[in-house]
């Protein structure tokens, strides 16, 4: 294997390839979900690649270039997987976003069905206590008329029986 002249160019290589193997640990759901739609990034490491880039990096300005190649090709990583977890999350805060308003909905279809039967049983209970009045009161007058009548029809023989009796 070839090595570079120059020691801290096969160093900040090296570090820069362990920075572009480290990945983002995602549970088995997320990687269901996210079906590897952001492109595989070609791997650098191995011996051949080292032995390519220990003869690309030659000296200060080759290694320096090289480094500042593998620092820009880690940060565009780290920002589109930035983002990617940015739109994971956005993603999980607007489906739970929805799922609170769909449950509100429910809440109140199900507070207004609630109310409903608490009115219905109010109703129902209003009718039940106001037919019993007014069948009281009917029952009531129908006794004080029957009464009534008894007592014109008792007054009416006094006075029917006295004349009769006085006519006689």
């Amino acid at each position: 294997m070839l090595r570079s002249l120059h020691p801290h160019a096969a160093q900040a290589s090296r570090g820069a390839r362990s920075l572009a193997s480290m990945e983002t640990t995602r549970t088995d759901n997320e990687k269901k979900d996210r079906k590897d739609n952001l492109l595989e990034r070609p791997s650098r490491g191995g011996a051949a690649a080292e032995t390519v880039d220990a003869q690309a990096r030659r000296g200060l300005i080759p290694a320096v270039f090289g480094l500042g190649i593998d620092i820009t090709e880690d940060a565009i990583t780290g920002v589109i997987g930035l983002a990617d977890d940015v739109r994971r999350e956005t993603r999980s805060a607007v489906s739970a976003t929805l799922d609170f308003a769909d449950n509100i909905a429910k809440s109140f279809v199900g507070l207004g069905r609630r109310t409903v039967e608490r009115v219905d049983r109010l109703a129902v209970d209003v009718l039940g206590g106001t037919e019993r009045v007014a069948v009281s009161t009917l029952s009531g007058l129908r006794s004080l008329t029957h009464s009534a009548s008894a007592l014109a029809d008792q007054a009416t023989r006094s006075v029917v029986g006295t004349r009769d009796n006085a006519s006689a």
